[in-house]
């Protein structure tokens, strides 16, 4: 793959230790926004209540309605993502822990998803600055922080995997654990 490998975490620590350091602090964020993000659902379903009350104007009150509903259903996925992250990233630190890189995979899978996550926040953030005005510089500023975060833990991450998997593929060759074509058994059929 054209992935870049990087050998050191953060150019001090192991890759190993990293691993861990970003399992950890994504199982500690993945938890706090899905606990985080149904509060505020609810602050909005109130705040909903109170301004879909207030409205007279039929179409003002369909066009809230629709906004609202949509807003629920991104916060339903978000919560849903952020809750298989939070096990993603359990799975991350033990198979770190354990060097078992396929305990690695849905982690790597959930960061490839939140760098596309990320850009598409970067891609509306610069969408609402060119629309609306600068009200929407600081999320895109805050949307590329944590894209290039997310791209950087993704490359250290996949290093990592790749790492595991090369030494897993050597300690196979040097057990002898690999059979060659002689070693083989093969079916033999009785002749009558």
């Amino acid at each position: 793959m054209c992935i870049p490998r990087v050998d050191r975490f953060l150019l001090c620590l192991t890759l190993e230790s990293g691993g861990f350091i970003i399992g950890l602090l994504s199982t500690i964020f993945s938890v706090t926004l899905a606990f985080g993000i149904p509060g505020l659902v609810i602050v909005l379903a109130i705040k909903f209540k109170n301004e879909y009350n207030s409205l007279t104007d039929p179409d003002e009150k369909y066009n809230l309605l629709v906004i609202f509903i949509i807003g629920m259903v991104i916060a339903l996925l978000y919560t849903t993502f952020m809750t298989v992250n939070v096990t993603a990233s359990l799975l991350m630190t033990i198979g770190v822990r354990r060097k078992r890189p396929l305990f690695m995979k849905l982690f790597i899978w959930m960061l490839a998803i939140g760098v596309i996550i990320c850009l598409l926040q970067s891609t509306g953030a610069i969408i609402g600055i060119i629309k609306i005005g600068n009200v929407y510089i600081a999320v895109l500023i805050v949307s590329l922080i944590i894209l290039v975060l997310n791209i950087y833990a993704f490359i250290c991450v996949y290093s990592l995997y790749d790492l595991f998997i090369k030494v897993a593929e050597l300690q196979r060759r040097e057990t002898g654990q690999e059979q060659s074509r002689d070693q083989i058994p093969k079916l033999v059929y009785w002749r009558k």
